[in-house]
C-alpha cells in the first residue's frame, strides 16, 4: 500500500484526533490557464482539464481569435494531474511540529517526543512521553518543523477515500465542516484559516485557485 507524508497544523492535527476533520484542500501547484473551466476524472487520482474558447472580438481569424487559440492551447501543458498524495486506497502519514528530547545521562538511545499540539509551549521533563517507535537515527535535540518529521515519529495515519479537483472557492457549507471548521458560518470560518496559511504564498481566497480536495478516514 503506498503511502505519502502530509503536514497538518497543530489546530487540525487535534481537529482530526477529536474526528472532526475528514477533508483537505491542497493547491494544485501548477495552475492551469484562464481556458480551464472543470476537469474529468480519466482514472483514480488523476485528472485531465475541460477547456473552453473564449469570446472572442471580430471574425475567426482575427487577432483576437488567434490570441484566444494560443491561450486554449497554452493549457495543454496540464493535459493530466496525478493528484500528488495518492488515490483513493492510498494513506497518509501526517507530519506536525514535534520536540525532541533526550533524559539526562541517558543517551540518544533515550530520546522522547512531543507533539506541539499535546503541549502548546516547551516541554518538562516530567511531561515527556516514549516514543512508540525507535529511531533509526537520533535526532537533534529541541524544536523540529513538521518538514522534517520522520516517517517513525508520525502518531497519524489517514486512508484516501476520495479525490476530486475543484476551484477553491466552490467549498459547500458541508465541507466547510468536514474541513473541521465549527462555527456559524464554516464557510466564512475555513475562508479566514485559508488566508492565513496561503495568502502570502500567493493562492488567496480571492485568486480562487484550483485545488486538489482529498476525503479521508483513520482506518
Amino acid at each position: 500500500m503506498k503511502e505519502h507524508p502530509i503536514l497538518f497544523s497543530g489546530e487540525m492535527v487535534r481537529a482530526i484526533l477529536d474526528g472532526r476533520k475528514t477533508m483537505t484542500r491542497r493547491v494544485i501547484k501548477n495552475q492551469p490557464g484562464p481556458t480551464t473551466v472543470g476537469y474529468t476524472e480519466l482514472l483514480l487520482g488523476h485528472f485531465k482539464p475541460v477547456r473552453s474558447l473564449r469570446a472572442f472580438e471580430g471574425d475567426i481569424g482575427s487577432d483576437d481569435h488567434k490570441k484566444a487559440l494560443e491561450e486554449f492551447w497554452a493549457d495543454e501543458k496540464n493535459e493530466t494531474l496525478a493528484c500528488p498524495y495518492g488515490q483513493p486506497g492510498n494513506r497518509l502519514w501526517v507530519r506536525e511540529n514535534f520536540w525532541a528530547v533526550e533524559v539526562a545521562g541517558q543517551g540518544v538511545g533515550n530520546q522522547f517526543l512531543v507533539y506541539d499540539e499535546e503541549m502548546g509551549r516547551e516541554p518538562r521533563p516530567k511531561e515527556l512521553r516514549p516514543t512508540l517507535h525507535l529511531p533509526r537515527q537520533p535526532l537533534r535535540w529541541g524544536h523540529h518543523s513538521s518538514i522534517h518529521m520522520p516517517r517513525w515519529a508520525s502518531r497519524i495515519t489517514l486512508e484516501i477515500t476520495a479525490v476530486r479537483v475543484e476551484r477553491l472557492r466552490g467549498i459547500t457549507e458541508s465541507d466547510a465542516w468536514n474541513e473541521g471548521i465549527r462555527t456559524p458560518n464554516p464557510v466564512a470560518g475555513f475562508m479566514l484559516r485559508w488566508e492565513d496559511l496561503n495568502l502570502k504564498r500567493g493562492y488567496g481566497w480571492d485568486d480562487n485557485p484550483w485545488v486538489w480536495v482529498i476525503s479521508f478516514r483513520r482506518p
